[in-house]
Formats: structure tokens, C-alpha cells, sequence
């Protein structure tokens, strides 16, 4: 596989904001890092330069990960994922939960985000946008990636092997940190064969001459730190929709509520522990430094803070202008720029009584003793007081540029730091540092050939003096420094190759390449290393001996952690969603494209807030599968509409169409009616193809207008339904060869007969034709256009290329303009999607993260379209706080559903206002 790098991405993204890979692909860690201060504060950069006028897709989410669906979920559910949630998924908190959160650090949550488990009275009070219930999510404060059990991550950003004496196995504790929370295990795995077969392990020498520590781990046995529960929670400091007080028992690894792409923005940890077992975490979006005492025998609440005077503080150098002796800046909350805050990491002495802490915003490392609350060295700084960004290359040997990783190494008295950008990261060795801003005495870069990029991790090595292993992340590599010449290499089988590659030859079963590995790197007893694999969501153990660099084979690793036969994030299940896709109403059944699955809900207005588990799933074999591959083709669906007269609903997923009955309702794996695949005849002879993300239905005529994201057109299909279909008006392009964004005049020429990467389509209840113009993260148009129903052509056309304009244009000032309206509050930016109420024709339109501010990303036209107005403005904005405003649907009973694309939930508006 070929994997686009960090660098390419940064440099690609930076250059034009809000553009990204259209194609699908597997793709790494990157960043989104071009979102300024003024982005995630309420502003917006409403002129981001243009992506290339020849998009050759639409982007079913900003979030994609692997669209070749080539291994799927075995479908296993351990009964045990389930004991530590409440019986009804209702949101509550367990009454055994470990630990649990501080008595007050519910106090100042937002009433709506509480009501987990409150039955909701359906038809009673006054009309308010407060949602009734919420689909994919057990409460309002949750936005998980599929559903959170023990036994799953999401980002693995670092592993910590806690060596205990022999003959108890090794402690592990993993970063978990798109959950926001850590996994301590008791050991690594079970004994297979030997004379303790069965029995927990991490060394192989546990399980007997005969036996191997390979078995599958017991997860009942797993602890949780951060969060209240093992299943179902993964909220930073309990809500990730607002910037919640910090308490003894969170943690907050993702900058929520701003964080858009919780897929792209991953965080990796070095953590430490000492020689009482007292566990030592970098908190980074709470900027603080927390001790736990041995979670194995306390109750996974910390017992001592540093960086803030308590434990309920959060604000980046305790929210004063400049840092001091008893503050951190470890990652701002409300935004990305400039430093970017991807990893925090911390060492501590043996005994307990000295902090080494990277301190990543300030650019400096501390030293702090841990009896009281001050540094009492620095290093990257001249003092205390300082925090000067040192980030343009050369950098200085006595200045930091966003250190990340620090270890002390004890025997030798060596500090050892990573820091730096890009492919100027580098390994610093400060000997016996004493002095505020002394300088490093060697910098190490990467092996000869290669430059080090992106690296975010460091581990001693305990089996050899002054050895030091490093995760050189965006090479997705792990590299030994002996004094500071690289003798070790794993993941690749030389010191040359570098990103996430193919072709690599193994020594053992499983493919010897860990991606992206970021934060601290485990080491047990016997000199194994187990490292997080960012982009498969697991994390792997290389066993010793390692081959030499350029031996003919690199090492494969021996055991794969929290990995049950899928790369998924978290687990896939009939509760969580992944990014989803559309969302549809459909008689008493709420649908979801969820991916290359559609869950649907029956009764879907009834019951408790958090709606549980779907009822159903199509093109999916169970409610534990991604999709059916030769159902989907490997595409996630991006549409979905549904023609009433005939009992049909259709799902586009780019170059195909698939429509399932819906008589009688849809039930669970029902096989598809048929399924339509491009290229579609043309009226008159010839063919079009077509890669759609839209589609609605004419059901009265069994047309449907169709877009073609890569052709930058619509196109109308007559007879739908039947083998008989076929394309009679195309729109948005001059002739059948013309294929590119605004008429090949590229996205800076708008006008009201063309488009770029149009997206979804819908009538509204005259029979008007909208199309939203434009897809996620700034690319297209930007806009949503309407074209008069009496404008389109008649049934069937005389004209192939009817020269159709539009009429009206919403979230632009006009039909020719680029630029968004500056006032992003009360005006939309980067639409995503529309719906039309039923009998009052209300517009709802909702808006992508990108470019409008947390509270303003749902609008409202009472009347789309008034007499004599081109450029219409909405009448107002629903007062929810979204993060990637998706799909909505109306029922005929008034009730208003909102899909949440990065959130991964649908919330259902029982009584919108009038």
C-alpha cells in the first residue's frame, strides 16, 4: 500500500486550507493543523484557497480511514464488553464503575447533557430545539468513534510496560487516547502451551520451556483510568461537546470541543512509572502532570497534580500571559496553531522524587521535585519565565522547539528529549543537567540516508547501557540509538525505508510493520517492544532477538493487542456509529448510513434519550460488520433516498446505486431489489458515467436527479426503477466531455449554471430542484443553489445539455461569488445539507466545522424562497451545538432528526419551535 506522508499532507493542507485527498485510501495520522486561532474561537477563513479544479471525487467524510473493507470484524461480542454499563445503555454511571468521577464533577455540566437516562415526554410542553433523543451515543456528552469497550482502542498513542519481578508478568498500560483514557493491564496476554498454559502473561518465560505468551487477553481483568466505565464512555473529562471542568478522575487527550476530525487528530503519551508502581500521566489538554497511585491496588483516581492548583483547573500555564515555575502549557483547548499539540510526555525518578516533564507549548523541559509544585530547572529556556518558540531550523542546541518525549537515564545521568517539526525532529542528550538553559551536549538526527519525522515517543532500553529507543512516528519506524549511533531498527528492514509500506519480507505470521507509532514504546523483561500502530488501531509486541538492519527480513511481531480481526477504531456494533453518512425517516423507522452499513431504528421516536441499539442493519451481515464487500464494493454510503410510490429505498455509494424494498419496513438484512452500476445509457444512445454522493426521487414520475461529484454535474434518470433507466438532461456542464469543476474555469468562477463537486440533492415540496454545491473541509462551490421547478426541463428532455441556471443561491452573496459572508454567526458557510419541513416548506440547513463557529453550524429559512431574491439569508440558526452539522430529516408528524458527522450521532427534535 502507498500512504501519503505527514509532510506531503502538512505542506498540501497547509497551502490551501480545508483541501484534502478526495481518493480513498488508507490514510496516516496526519494532522489538521492549518485551523487557526480565530477558526476555533468563532472565526473563519472564509476565502481558503481553492482545491484543484479536476477533483476526481467527492469525500464521503473528512474522516476516512480504509475503504478496501478487505478484513472484517469477526463478529464475536465477549458477554463481558457489557458488564460495566447499565442495563438500559441510558447514559448513567455505574454503580461499580472503578473509581468513578469526584462527587463534584457533574456540577457545572449543561442540564441537557446529563439526561442519559431520562424518558422524554413525547408530546408535551412547548416547542423547544432541546433533543428528545440521540442515536449512536449513550448520552448528549459522548460523541465516540463506533462503540468503546475494554477490549478495543481508538489511537493508541503510547505504551508503558510497568517490569515487575519475576515471576509476575509485566504491567502494561496503554495511552487510549481517542477515548480519552488509559488501559491498564494486568498482563499482555495468556500462556499457550507450557506448564501455565492459560495463565496471564507478558514474558514468555512465564508460560514454561514449552509455552508461548500469545493467547488472547482476558479483558474482564482490564482497568480503566480517565473514565467512569470500561464500555461506553470515552468523554474528555466527561463532555466532549463543551470544555468541561477537569476533576482527579479525567483525562483529556483530544482538544473537544474543537477538535473536528477526532480521526485525524491523534495523541500520543510517554508515560512513567516508579519504583512504587505509582503511575505518572501527562494530562495534556488539562496541562497538567498526574500521579496515580498503583491502579493495580488504589482506585484509579490521582492522588497528586502539577501544572494546576487543583484538580478541577485546566487552562494552559493556569490562564496566565506567561509561564512560570508552576505552570504547563501542554495543549490549548480552544486551538491548534501555532504549536501543535500532539503528544506530552514525562519521566520520573525511581524513588519517586523528581519530575522530568516536556512542556510542549512553553517549548521547555522542567525539572520538578515532586514535593512541591515548582520547577527548579528548565531547559530551553533561559528561565523560568520564558516560553520563546525556537522552531525555525537550525535549531539551537541550547533551545527547544516543542519538545515531546523526555527519559532520564539513572546509571548514566543523561536527559534525553525529542522535539522539533517534521523531518528537523531530533534526539537531544543533556548530560548531568544543573543550569536553566544549558545546551544539549549531543543532537541526534536520524541514520545515515534518512532524516528522523515527526518523532514522538522515547523508551530506555534496559537490556543495554545508554541505549535509547525512539518511535520516529510519520517513518513509522523504531529506532535504537546506542550512544548515539542507530544499531536497531523494527518495522522496517533497513535504515533507509520509511512511511507505511508494502513489500516488506517477515519472519513470522503477521506483517512486520507497526504505522505511525507514537508516544512512550513498552519494553518488558526480556527486551520485547510493544508499540501502538496509530493507523490499525492496535498495538503490536516485537519479540527479541532483532535481526541486524539490512539482514534480508525485518522482525515480525508475535502478538497483536486489542485486534479482533478488524482495523476499526473501537468496535463496531449496533449502538456506534463511524463517521455516518446520511440520514433518512422512512414510515416509523429512523435510517443511518453508517459507512458501508445502513442501521435503521424502529419506533424511532419512542423511549429514553440515548436510543441503544438499532434495530436493523442492510448490507451488512451482522451489527459487528462494516459492510458486505460484495455489496458495497468497499464504498461507504453518502446518500439516501426513497421513493414512497414504490417502496424503494436508494443508497449511492459513487459508482453504483443499490435500492432495498421498503414494504412492510425494512428488515434486518434484507437482500438489495437490484442495484445500479455506472455507466447509465443516454437517452439517444451512448452512456454517462456517474460517482454519486446525492439523490433524491420524483416518485411521481419514478425520476431521480443524481449527482456526479467527479463529473461536476447532475443528472436526471428516468424510469429509475426499471431496467429501462436512463439519462435525458444533464446539468452543470456544457457537453458530455466536459467533466471539470465550473465549466474547467476551476472553483475561483462560479456562476449559476455550473458546479463543483456538487453533493446532495433535494426537492422541496413545489418540486424545486436544490443541490448543495461543494463537500466537506472547503472543497467546491461552498454554496447550495436552487433552480425553479417550472426552469427544469420537461419529461422526457429534448435536449441532452439543457442550459438550466439557477435561481437562487444560499450561503454565498451572490451566484458568481467565492467568498463566504464574513459574519459566520448568522450566516452559513460551507454548507453540507438540506431538508424541507413538511407543509410549511421551512428550510433546515446545516454546515460543515469548517467555517462557522461551534454554535452556529444548523440554520433555518422560513421561506426559502422569497419573491425577487437571489441570495437568500436564513431567518435564523438552531440554537445546538454541533461539530460537523450533517444530514436532516423531517417525519410527517413535524418531528426534526440532525445527523452529526464527526459527533457520530443523530439527535431527534421532538417539538421544533414553529
Amino acid at each position: 500500500m502507498v500512504h501519503t506522508s505527514l509532510e506531503n499532507q502538512f505542506y498540501r493542507q497547509a497551502g490551501r486550507p480545508g483541501a484534502k485527498t478526495i481518493t480513498k485510501q488508507r490514510h496516516p495520522w496526519w494532522y489538521v493543523i492549518w485551523i487557526t486561532a480565530a477558526l476555533a474561537s468563532g472565526g473563519c477563513n472564509c476565502n481558503p484557497p481553492p482545491p484543484v479544479s479536476d477533483a476526481s471525487a467527492t469525500d464521503s467524510g473528512d474522516d476516512d480511514r480504509s475503504a478496501d473493507g478487505a478484513i472484517h470484524d469477526a463478529g464475536q461480542r465477549d458477554a463481558r464488553l457489557d458488564s460495566g454499563t447499565d442495563a438500559s445503555g441510558d447514559g448513567g454511571v455505574d454503580a461499580g464503575r472503578d473509581g468513578g468521577f469526584d462527587s463534584g464533577h457533574d456540577s457545572g455540566r449543561d442540564a441537557a447533557a446529563d439526561a442519559g437516562g431520562v424518558d422524554v415526554a413525547m408530546d408535551v410542553g412547548p416547542p423547544s430545539w432541546i433533543p428528545s433523543r440521540v442515536f449512536g451515543q449513550r448520552s448528549l456528552a459522548e460523541t465516540a468513534y463506533n462503540e468503546v469497550v475494554p477490549g478495543r482502542v481508538f489511537h493508541p498513542g503510547g505504551v508503558l510496560v510497568d517490569r515487575m519481578p519475576a515471576p509476575t508478568p509485566s504491567r502494561l498500560y496503554v495511552w487510549d487516547a481517542g477515548n480519552n483514557r488509559i488501559l491498564a493491564l494486568p498482563h499482555a496476554a495468556t500462556c499457550v502451551g507450557g506448564s501455565n498454559a492459560g495463565a496471564g502473561c507478558t514474558e514468555h518465560g512465564g508460560c514454561g520451556s514449552d509455552g508461548q505468551c500469545t493467547g488472547p487477553l482476558d479483558i474482564g481483568l482490564i482497568r480503566v483510568i480517565g473514565q467512569p466505565a470500561a464500555t461506553g464512555y470515552s468523554a474528555c473529562n466527561g463532555d466532549n461537546t463543551r470544555e468541561a471542568p477537569a476533576s482527579s478522575s479525567s483525562l483529556c487527550a483530544v482538544p473537544y470541543p474543537y477538535q473536528i476530525s477526532p480521526l485525524e487528530g491523534p495523541r500520543g503519551n510517554s508515560m512513567a512509572v516508579d519504583s512504587q508502581h505509582r503511575l505518572y500521566v501527562a494530562d495534556p489538554f488539562n496541562n497538567r502532570v498526574l500521579r496515580y497511585g498503583d491502579p493495580f491496588a488504589s482506585d484509579g483516581i490521582a492522588d497528586a497534580v502539577w501544572g494546576q492548583p487543583d484538580f478541577v483547573s485546566r487552562a494552559c500555564n493556569q490562564g496566565l500571559s506567561a509561564p512560570t515555575a508552576s505552570t504547563l502549557c501542554l495543549g490549548e483547548v480552544d486551538r491548534f496553531y501555532p504549536n501543535y499539540y500532539f503528544s506530552a510526555g514525562v519521566d520520573v525518578s525511581a524513588d519517586g522524587n523528581t519530575l522530568w516533564v516536556a512542556d510542549l507549548g512553553n517549548h521547555r523541559v522542567l525539572r520538578i521535585p515532586t514535593a512541591g509544585a515548582a520547577a527548579d530547572l528548565v531547559l530551553g529556556q533561559g528561565d523560568l519565565a520564558s516560553a520563546e518558540a525556537n522552531c525555525t531550523p537550525p535549531y539551537p542546541a541550547d533551545r527547544l522547539c516543542k519538545p515531546n518525549a523526555v527519559r532520564f537515564d539513572e546509571q548514566s545521568g543523561k536527559l534525553y528529549v525529542v522535539d522539533g517539526d517534521d523531518i528537523y525532529a531530533r534526539l537531544l542528550v543533556f548530560s548531568s543537567p544543573q543550569s536553566n538553559g544549558m545546551a544539549a551536549q549531543a543532537v541526534y538526527g536520524g541514520p545515515a540516508g534518512s532524516t528522523l519525522k515527526w518523532a514522538r515517543g522515547l523508551t530506555l532500553d534496559p537490556t543495554v547501557a545508554n541505549g535509547v529507543w525512539l518511535a520516529d512516528t510519520d517513518n513509522s519506524r523504531l529506532l535504537r540509538y546506542v550512544e548515539g549511533a542507530v544499531d536497531l531498527v523494527l518495522s522496517k528492514m533497513n535504515l533507509i525505508d520509511v512511511g507505511c509500506i508494502g513489500g516488506m519480507i517477515g519472519d513470522g505470521l503477521i506483517y512486520p510493520q507497526v504505522c505511525n507509532p507514537h508516544g512512550s514504546l513498552g519494553i518488558d523483561r526480556e527486551g520485547n517492544v510493544y508499540a501502538g500502530d496509530l493507523q490499525e488501531q492496535h498495538v503490536e509486541r516485537f519479540p527479541v532477538p532483532f535481526p541486524a538492519p539490512g539482514a534480508g527480513h525485518a522482525r515480525s511481531p508475535d502478538l497483536r493487542m486489542f485486534y479482533a480481526g478488524t482495523f476499526h477504531a473501537n468496535q463496531i456494533g449496533a449502538s456506534g456509529l463511524a463517521n455516518p453518512g446520511d440520514l433518512l425517516i422512512v414510515g416509523d423507522q429512523l435510517l443511518i448510513a453508517d459507512r458501508q452499513r445502513i442501521l435503521f431504528w424502529n419506533h424511532y421516536a419512542q423511549g429514553a434519550l440515548a436510543a441503544g441499539n438499532a434495530s436493523g442493519a442492510l448490507a451488512a451481515p451482522d451489527m459487528h460488520t462494516q459492510g458486505d464487500q460484495n455489496l458495497t464494493h468497499g464504498l461507504d454510503f453518502t446518500a439516501l433516498a426513497h421513493d414512497g410510490a414504490r417502496a424503494l429505498l436508494y443508497a449511492a455509494h459513487g459508482p453504483y446505486l443499490t435500492a432495498w424494498s421498503t414494504a412492510g419496513g425494512l428488515a434486518s438484512q434484507r437482500a438489495p431489489e437490484f442495484q445500479v452500476s455506472s455507466p447509465l445509457p443516454l437517452r439517444g444512445g451512448g452512456s454517462v458515467s456517474f460517482h454519486s454522493a446525492g439523490i433524491d426521487v420524483d416518485a411521481a414520475t419514478d425520476t431521480a436527479w443524481l449527482s456526479d461529484a467527479q463529473g461536476h454535474r447532475l443528472l436526471r434518470v428516468l424510469q429509475l426503477s426499471n431496467s429501462s433507466r436512463q439519462v435525458d438532461a444533464i446539468l452543470g456542464q456544457p457537453d458530455l466531455s466536459s467533466v471539470d469543476c465550473n465549466r474547467s474555469r476551476g472553483r475561483s468562477s462560479p456562476a449559476a449554471d455550473s458546479l463543483c463537486i456538487p453533493t446532495q440533492v433535494r426537492f422541496d415540496r413545489a418540486q424545486n430542484l436544490y443541490v448543495v454545491d461543494g463537500t466537506w473541509e472547503g472543497n467546491g462551490n461552498q454554496r447550495v443553489l436552487e433552480f425553479d421547478a417550472a426552469s427544469l426541463p420537461p419529461i422526457p428532455s429534448s435536449a441532452l445539455f439543457p442550459e438550466v441556471s439557477a435561481a437562487r443561491v444560499y450561503a454565498k452573496a451572490s451566484l458568481t461569488a467565492v467568498d463566504c459572508n464574513p459574519d459566520t454567526v448568522s450566516q452559513p458557510c460551507t454548507p453540507r445539507f438540506i431538508s424541507f419541513e413538511p407543509g410549511t416548506n421551512r428550510m433546515i440547513l446545516t454546515v460543515d466545522g469548517y467555517g462557522n463557529p461551534l454554535d452556529s453550524r444548523a440554520f433555518y429559512y422560513d421561506e426559502p424562497i422569497p419573491a425577487g431574491v437571489t441570495a437568500v439569508t436564513p431567518s435564523g440558526r438552531i440554537p445546538l451545538r454541533f461539530n460537523q452539522a450533517a444530514a436532516s430529516a423531517w417525519d410527517a408528524a413535524g418531528r426534526l432528526a440532525i445527523l452529526d458527522h464527526t459527533w457520530n450521532r443523530a439527535v431527534l427534535i421532538q417539538n421544533p419551535p414553529p
